[in-house]
Protein backbone atom coordinates (compact mmCIF):
# COMPACT_ATOMS: atom_id res chain seq x y z
CA UNK A 1 0.00 0.00 0.00
CA UNK A 2 1.48 3.53 -0.87
CA UNK A 3 1.06 6.46 1.37
CA UNK A 4 -0.46 9.27 0.53
CA UNK A 5 1.92 12.18 -0.23
CA UNK A 6 1.43 15.01 2.38
CA UNK A 7 0.61 18.21 0.92
CA UNK A 8 4.22 20.03 0.32
CA UNK A 9 3.94 23.42 1.75
CA UNK A 10 6.68 25.05 -1.08
CA UNK A 11 3.29 26.98 -2.10
CA UNK A 12 3.03 28.27 1.49
CA UNK A 13 6.95 29.22 0.94
CA UNK A 14 6.62 30.49 -1.94
CA UNK A 15 3.93 33.05 -1.09
CA UNK A 16 5.72 34.48 1.53
CA UNK A 17 8.83 34.78 -0.31
CA UNK A 18 7.30 36.72 -2.98
CA UNK A 19 6.34 39.44 -0.75
CA UNK A 20 10.55 40.13 -0.12
CA UNK A 21 12.88 42.23 -1.94
CA UNK A 22 16.48 42.86 -2.15
CA UNK A 23 18.42 45.47 -0.13
CA UNK A 24 21.16 46.22 -2.06
CA UNK A 25 22.90 48.63 0.60
CA UNK A 26 25.49 47.56 2.51
CA UNK A 27 24.64 46.21 6.43
CA UNK A 28 25.52 48.56 8.76
CA UNK A 29 29.51 48.32 9.79
CA UNK A 30 30.50 46.92 6.90
CA UNK A 31 33.39 48.39 5.44
CA UNK A 32 32.67 51.31 2.17
CA UNK A 33 33.41 49.89 -1.09
CA UNK A 34 36.55 51.03 -1.80
CA UNK A 35 37.23 53.90 -3.99
CA UNK A 36 37.84 53.83 -7.49
CA UNK A 37 41.85 54.03 -7.64
CA UNK A 38 41.91 55.81 -10.88
CA UNK A 39 39.54 58.48 -9.34
CA UNK A 40 42.02 58.30 -6.42
CA UNK A 41 45.13 58.92 -8.98
CA UNK A 42 43.60 61.97 -10.89
CA UNK A 43 42.33 63.31 -7.08
CA UNK A 44 46.08 63.27 -6.39
CA UNK A 45 47.20 64.90 -9.36
CA UNK A 46 44.85 67.53 -9.54
CA UNK A 47 45.66 68.52 -5.75
CA UNK A 48 49.71 68.35 -6.03
CA UNK A 49 48.98 70.19 -9.51
CA UNK A 50 52.80 70.79 -10.91
CA UNK A 51 54.55 69.50 -8.10
CA UNK A 52 56.07 73.08 -7.32
CA UNK A 53 57.91 73.91 -3.95
CA UNK A 54 54.66 75.92 -3.24
CA UNK A 55 52.85 72.78 -4.12
CA UNK A 56 54.85 70.54 -1.93
CA UNK A 57 54.71 72.91 0.85
CA UNK A 58 51.02 73.69 0.65
CA UNK A 59 51.07 69.11 0.88
CA UNK A 60 53.26 69.67 4.44
CA UNK A 61 50.78 72.34 5.63
CA UNK A 62 48.03 70.01 4.68
CA UNK A 63 49.19 67.40 7.19
CA UNK A 64 50.15 69.56 9.79
CA UNK A 65 53.90 69.62 9.09
CA UNK A 66 55.64 72.87 10.22
CA UNK A 67 59.45 73.99 10.81
CA UNK A 68 61.96 75.22 8.10
CA UNK A 69 60.34 73.41 4.90
CA UNK A 70 62.22 75.61 2.20
CA UNK A 71 63.05 73.00 -0.55
CA UNK A 72 61.60 69.95 -1.72
CA UNK A 73 64.33 67.40 0.24
CA UNK A 74 63.25 68.92 3.10
CA UNK A 75 59.67 68.38 2.41
CA UNK A 76 59.80 64.91 0.91
CA UNK A 77 61.99 64.13 4.44
CA UNK A 78 58.92 64.99 6.62
CA UNK A 79 56.45 63.48 4.77
CA UNK A 80 58.28 60.30 5.25
CA UNK A 81 57.31 60.51 8.70
CA UNK A 82 53.69 60.81 8.12
CA UNK A 83 50.91 57.58 8.33
CA UNK A 84 48.03 58.56 6.55
CA UNK A 85 45.96 56.99 4.06
CA UNK A 86 45.85 58.57 0.33
CA UNK A 87 42.20 58.04 -0.23
CA UNK A 88 41.14 59.35 3.02
CA UNK A 89 43.80 62.55 3.08
CA UNK A 90 42.14 63.28 -0.65
CA UNK A 91 38.75 62.75 0.47
CA UNK A 92 39.25 65.58 3.55
CA UNK A 93 37.71 68.74 3.67
CA UNK A 94 39.05 70.20 6.73
CA UNK A 95 43.07 69.23 6.45
CA UNK A 96 44.85 68.40 8.52
CA UNK A 97 41.47 68.19 11.03
CA UNK A 98 39.63 65.79 9.94
CA UNK A 99 43.15 63.59 8.23
CA UNK A 100 43.00 60.39 10.36
CA UNK A 101 46.81 60.52 10.61
CA UNK A 102 47.73 56.45 12.10
CA UNK A 103 50.56 55.94 15.01
CA UNK A 104 52.75 54.03 13.15
CA UNK A 105 52.48 52.05 9.66
CA UNK A 106 50.88 48.51 11.02
CA UNK A 107 48.17 50.79 12.06
CA UNK A 108 48.01 52.02 8.28
CA UNK A 109 47.75 48.79 6.84
CA UNK A 110 45.10 47.18 8.94
CA UNK A 111 42.97 50.48 7.86
CA UNK A 112 44.18 49.92 4.21
CA UNK A 113 43.51 46.31 4.18
CA UNK A 114 40.07 46.77 5.72
CA UNK A 115 39.29 48.78 3.61
CA UNK A 116 40.68 47.99 0.64
CA UNK A 117 42.00 51.55 -0.45
CA UNK A 118 45.45 51.11 -2.30
CA UNK A 119 47.39 53.81 -4.34
CA UNK A 120 48.64 52.06 -7.32
CA UNK A 121 51.92 52.70 -6.70
CA UNK A 122 52.81 52.48 -10.93
CA UNK A 123 51.10 55.58 -11.37
CA UNK A 124 53.15 58.00 -9.37
CA UNK A 125 55.32 60.30 -11.32
CA UNK A 126 58.80 60.13 -10.66
CA UNK A 127 59.80 63.27 -8.43
CA UNK A 128 56.22 63.28 -7.36
CA UNK A 129 55.91 63.92 -3.33
CA UNK A 130 53.47 61.03 -3.64
CA UNK A 131 56.50 58.36 -3.20
CA UNK A 132 57.51 59.59 -0.12
CA UNK A 133 54.14 59.47 1.29
CA UNK A 134 53.17 56.18 0.22
CA UNK A 135 54.32 52.66 2.18
CA UNK A 136 55.33 49.38 1.56
CA UNK A 137 52.09 47.23 2.46
CA UNK A 138 53.66 44.33 3.78
CA UNK A 139 53.58 43.36 7.38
Amino acid sequence: MTRPKKKVAADGIAEKLAGLTINSTPASGSDPKPKNKVNIASQWSTYIQKGTLEDFQRLCADLGLSGDLGSKTKCRKEIKSVNINIGQFLGSKNKPNDVTFFKNRHTLIQYTRRTNSFFPRRKIPKGDPLASLLKEMVD
